[in-house]
């Protein structure tokens, strides 16, 4: 028998969405920063905990360049996991 969701599926399905109010400094830290302060700013927030942080990162880090400040996500999980917060989807099209 084939498992059918992975840790990461699970994950997101366990997360909670940010508070209203802070959607705009997700935003931001999504436009300013890197995909590791928003997951750290998400356990601030008690979407959900670091160990599962870590799993999120795992799943959505495609490639990640130890030279530089360079990476490339998973778009789909990346828009999924952004939902899971509770970032508008009018909002994702401008991120």
């Amino acid at each position: 028998m084939d498992c059918k969701y992975t840790a990461y599926d699970r994950i997101i399905h366990i997360t909670e969405k940010l508070p209203k109010d802070k959607i705009s400094e997700a935003i931001e830290i999504i436009q300013e920063d890197s995909f590791q302060d928003l997951l750290d700013f998400c356990v601030e927030q008690n979407c959900f905990t670091q160990a599962q942080a870590i799993t999120l990162y795992d799943f959505t880090i495609v490639f990640d360049s130890l030279d530089d400040n360079y990476s490339e996500f998973d778009r789909q999980k990346l828009l999924t996991l952004y939902d899971a917060i509770g970032i508008p989807e009018d909002m994702q099209a401008t991120i």
